[in-house]
This record gives structure tokens, C-alpha cells and sequence, in this order.
């Protein structure tokens, strides 16, 4: 199980120099509480930072800073973690507890811009996961007792 297979590929990234209230706007319209930032290299999108709702909120309105002043590039993050497409689901789990983030972008072998994971999706793959363990005990015990009467 690799990220590459349940990451979110239906992304619209922002350049650095894209407006707070694009920023904003992108979350509303995608009901995303982030956006990645890229920067153009050889045609392909490179993520270099990522801008939060809670960015927006905390480092913008809370400060009151006029957002016409401001571009995405100002305040995206300034280490950007990543994780590629063929890392396991536990090995991004690993690097998300690790970094204290519930979301990564996964990029190709490149570093191109591939999709994003978060936490509820790992949750709701191995949450099926452990179901299906379930259902097998069950299924044994089943069988055991047909097998056995």
C-alpha cells in the first residue's frame, strides 16, 4: 500500500506570488484547509511550501497585516516535508508524527507535484484494513464450526 495509490491527485496549486485571498478562496471552493505552493520548473509543478487556513488565520487576521501586501510565498512554510508516491502508508505515517503534520505532498521520483495525503485517509485505509481482519476471524470461526459439526 503505497501513498501514490490513495493520495489526492485533483490538486490546483499556487504559485508563489498568488493572492491570500486566492489562497482562500481555493480552500473554500475545494473544502481543503491547505494549498501547495509550486514553483514552474521544466513544466512540471514543484512544491516548495504549503499555506494553511490556520496560516491565513494566526500569521494574517490575527496580526491584522493588509493582505494586499502580501503573496502565499510570504507566508507558506519554509521547510516543506514531502513524501514520494512509493513510500508505504505507515512509512508516511512515520514522517507525519515525526513532523508534527497531518498532511504531505507526494511527488514523483522527480519531485514533481503528484497529490497530497493526509491523516484520514491512512485512517480510513487501515481502519478498512483491520476490518477485513475481522471479518477473516469471523470467517474462520465459521468455517471451523461447519467443518466441525
Amino acid at each position: 500500500m503505497t501513498v501514490g495509490k490513495y493520495c489526492e491527485r485533483e490538486l490546483e496549486p499556487l504559485s508563489r506570488d498568488a493572492s491570500l485571498q486566492e489562497a482562500a478562496l481555493m480552500m473554500r471552493s475545494h473544502h481543503v484547509g491547505e494549498v501547495i505552493v509550486v514553483d514552474k520548473l521544466d513544466g512540471k509543478n514543484i512544491p516548495v511550501g504549503v499555506v494553511t487556513d490556520r496560516d491565513l488565520v494566526i500569521e494574517i487576521m490575527a496580526l491584522a497585516v493588509d493582505v494586499e501586501q502580501i503573496s502565499v510565498g510570504n507566508i507558506m512554510s519554509l521547510e516543506l516535508i514531502t513524501v514520494r508516491h512509493d513510500y508505504s502508508l505507515s512509512d508516511t505515517l512515520d514522517i507525519m508524527q515525526r513532523h508534527g503534520v497531518r498532511r504531505l505532498p507526494v511527488v514523483d521520483n522527480s519531485g514533481a507535484l503528484l497529490g497530497i495525503i493526509n491523516i484520514e485517509v491512512i485512517l480510513k485505509v487501515l481502519c478498512q484494513d483491520l476490518s477485513k481482519m475481522l471479518t477473516l476471524f469471523n470467517n474462520e470461526r465459521d468455517n471451523e464450526k461447519i467443518l466441525r459439526s
